[in-house]
């Protein structure tokens, strides 16, 4: 199976379990922040809820992480990330609510209602094949800035976190399978007067 990601945010709520109430949500991420700001948001849209458990992947290079959120120790985190793991999907958050029912499930019930319900939202979800990126750095005179923008304008890319000292410094992202020939067009353009970080 090759590495997947989703583009757009799903939510899914199966049947209920012993009154308990499991809504799985996916979002597509690019860092952490990303991450972060998402489990904010939930926890102030639904903060009646009795539970937020959660997981992320990111990469490459593979990062990723899970929480309970209160419930017993591996019975939400893991299982939620397990099911990452199975689908290959990167960029990736997924956050399972619960509204608890009154009846007391087991740790073995927890894990198999929070994969299930991972399983559940992942399977509504649009896979599409990740992209592997590329992030270059490049460093340039000042009198290249016209050169520069406009080749990157044919592109239709811009440099960010642009930094302006003797030289002027931004970066690059974009598919790695597209890099080498950006990075040739923008030399010949320049003279070979760029200075590249890999």
């Amino acid at each position: 199976m090759s590495p997947c990601t989703i583009e757009t945010s799903v939510c899914h709520e199966g049947d209920a379990i012993k009154g308990s109430r499991f809504i799985a949500r996916l979002f597509p991420i690019a860092d952490t922040a990303a991450a972060s700001q998402q489990l904010q948001i939930l926890a102030g849209d639904f903060p009646d809820a009795t539970h937020h458990c959660w997981a992320w992947r990111l990469g490459p290079p593979l990062r990723e992480r899970s929480s309970d959120d209160g419930e017993p120790s591996g019975s939400a985190g893991r299982p939620i990330l397990s099911q990452l793991q199975h689908r290959d999907l990167y960029g990736v958050l997924a956050v399972v609510t619960r509204y608890y029912g009154g009846s007391k499930l087991g740790v073995g019930g927890l894990v198999r209602a929070y994969s299930r319900a991972t399983a559940a939202v992942i399977e509504r979800a649009a896979l599409v094949p990740q992209v592997e990126m590329a992030h270059l750095r490049v460093r340039f005179d000042y009198a290249l800035t016209r050169a520069v923008q406009t080749t990157l304008h044919a592109w239709q890319l811009e440099l960010d976190q642009l930094e302006y000292g003797a030289r002027v410094c931004g970066s690059l992202h974009l598919p790695q399978a597209d890099a080498t020939r950006l990075r040739r067009e923008m030399d010949e353009a320049c003279g070979g007067r760029l200075e590249w970080d890999p």
